[in-house]
């Protein structure tokens, strides 16, 4: 005969359980309704007009304003599988760009409300990276696997191949304008073994120093350009010089897939898990965003 007291646990346990469960069901079901994403965030841009962050998660995007999440509208068609970045310009607010494989490069010039497709002079729409020149805001390089490097000088109306990359590239790339360059600055590429780079004349690609595995993420200082930081399995590293030497820095989370830097002074990592982390000069440690 079981002790009234163990059958009165048993119950409570029971209960307790069951109480977990729904809770659990009801928080999956109100994050599904309020629109959380899911997936690793694909790509980080800032706006240098006025101080915003947009974050591009797969299949969504948003814009981080004073740790407040607000979706913006994108036209991905059912049968395109994933955003692969995001770029803001110093243009005019409200302006930003996208790109995807399937769709190529599309711009808006009013926060989402329309979009424009850029395509001309590209050879495919799998555009598999994007981004913006560091001075210019009118100039954008876009990467089609296999295919190369093709630049922008006018806003995406008409793209012109510039180079093929270098060899094992994993279609991660910046601009920065780090001195000493034939042109404007410094395309620095991820690889399969680490961050090659060249002036953005496209004259020659270089490794830079050391690192190990394959690279996932760049981003470089505005206030510092020669300040220059790699992701990749093994967390994150910084070259203060270029990319000649390269130093490992503590993260919350070694699974990294986007970054950025700012003038402001804040370095924001994103994960494969989604989480969003930001670290500032003030500050001095990592915090997450959990603003959803």
């Amino acid at each position: 005969m079981v002790p009234k007291l163990f059958k009165n646990s048993r119950q409570a346990f029971k209960a307790a359980i069951y109480q977990l469960s729904m809770l659990l069901l009801f928080s999956g079901s109100l994050a599904a309704a309020a629109g959380i994403p899911e997936g690793n965030v694909v790509s980080l841009s800032h706006d240098p007009s006025n101080g915003d962050i947009f974050v591009a998660y797969p299949r969504t995007l948003y814009r981080l304003d004073r740790e407040t999440y607000n979706p913006v509208s994108i036209p991905l068609p059912a049968d395109v599988d994933q955003l692969t970045a995001v770029v803001a310009t110093a243009e005019e607010v409200g302006t930003l760009y996208l790109a995807s494989p399937g769709i190529g490069v599309l711009l808006t010039r009013d926060q989402g409300a329309s979009w424009q497709v850029r395509n001309t002079g590209l050879p495919s729409k799998d555009v598999t990276a994007l981004i913006g020149h560091a001075q210019q805001p009118g100039t954008l390089y876009a990467v089609i696997s296999g295919m190369g490097i093709y630049r922008s000088e006018n806003g995406g109306d008409e793209w012109q191949l510039m180079d093929d990359g270098p060899d094992n590239m994993t279609d991660v790339i910046v601009h920065s304008d780090m001195p000493d360059s034939m042109q404007t600055g410094w395309i620095f590429a991820g690889t399969e073994a680490g961050v090659s780079r060249s002036m953005d004349c496209f004259c020659l690609w270089r490794e830079t120093g050391p690192l190990t595995g394959a690279n996932t993420a760049l981003t470089y200082d505005p206030n510092q350009p020669s300040h220059i930081y790699a992701a990749s399995a093994q967390g994150v590293s910084v070259s203060r010089d270029g990319g000649a030497s390269w130093a490992t820095i503590a993260t919350p989370n070694a699974d990294i897939t986007a970054l950025l830097a700012t003038a402001s002074g804040a370095l924001y990592v994103g994960t494969h898990s989604g989480e969003l982390f930001l670290i500032t000069d003030k500050t001095k440690r990592w915090e997450p965003l959990n603003v959803f």
